[in-house]
């Protein structure tokens, strides 16, 4: 897990194309997050791809573990786009969660199912697809990024043709 209690500092990211993370005092010790530390992206200007990213001490194993979460605060409107980007110097892989609350902390999960174990740095593109312009709606707080073991994606029933939609088994 990362924490940002100790350990972790802001010259531990690398950021691309607009957007600036650093380690900081909470500033909103509310709801599920009242640690002291936490890691703060500004995106002001730049590319709609803006953010940080950070390399790990080994790859992720997401054999068993293939969930992320992370607790998330900003101030942007519900349903602002959080991209969480695993890495590797071949390529990578990314998925997308929109938040559902605004200006108060909540827990943000990625599902991997299935991906190699080839990944040693994630990157962080925060409302992802909009410029930032530096104010507080293109600021985003970020904590506690952990994997943990949850449930594989359901595996679709197989359906007979023909298919007319007309059936109560299909969803």
């Amino acid at each position: 897990p990362i924490d940002f209690e100790n350990g972790t500092v802001s010259s531990d990211f690398l950021n691309f194309s607009g957007g600036m993370t650093s380690v900081i005092a909470n500033p909103v010790k509310l709801g599920i997050n009242s640690s002291d530390t936490v890691a703060q992206i500004i995106r002001n200007g730049g590319d709609i791809w803006a953010g940080s990213k950070i390399l790990l001490n080994s790859n992720l194993d997401l054999s068993t573990m293939w969930h992320i979460s992370m607790k998330f605060y900003t101030t942007a409107p519900v349903g602002t786009r959080v991209k969480l980007q695993l890495e590797e110097p071949t390529g990578n892989y990314s998925l997308d969660v929109l938040t559902t609350v605004s200006g108060a902390w909540e827990t943000l999960n990625w599902n991997f199912y299935g991906q190699s174990n080839t990944f040693d740095r994630i990157a962080f593109l925060f409302d992802f697809g909009q410029v930032g312009d530096g104010s507080a709606n293109s600021t985003f707080l970020f904590d506690d990024i952990q994997q943990f073991v949850g449930p594989a994606p359901a595996t679709p029933m197989p359906a007979a043709l023909p298919i007319d939609f007309e059936s109560t088994v299909l969803n």
